[in-house]
């Protein structure tokens, strides 16, 4: 299993903290009960101007993306009543001429 160290103070971003969150809240304890539906939306932004492209946030990316689905995926296969639906997002971008919608 995948995990997290960081030095004392840090500050885990929100795809890390969302990661963490699924690691150790449903996928040990599932999903809650009566879910009807899984909505993923997590994802680390690939393209974050803040952060150089290094190990770790490679790491952070896939972690996000990859692994959030998969812990999503094995809390749905265990679930005793199946979500009728399981939507997932890893990335959104739109590409547009901003004169077009200015007036």
């Amino acid at each position: 299993m995948a995990h997290f160290s960081k030095e004392l103070g840090s500050i885990y971003s929100f795809s890390e903290f969302l990661y963490l969150f699924l690691q150790f809240d449903i996928e040990e304890k599932g999903l809650p009960p009566n879910t009807t539906a899984v909505v993923n939306l997590a994802g680390q932004n690939v393209l974050d101007p803040t952060r150089r492209w290094t190990e770790g946030f490679e790491q952070n990316v896939w972690n996000s993306r990859v692994r959030t689905t998969a812990i999503l995926n094995k809390a749905i296969r265990k679930a005793k009543n199946k979500p009728q639906a399981f939507v997932t997002i890893s990335g959104v971008g739109t590409h547009f001429k901003l004169e077009h919608y200015v007036t």
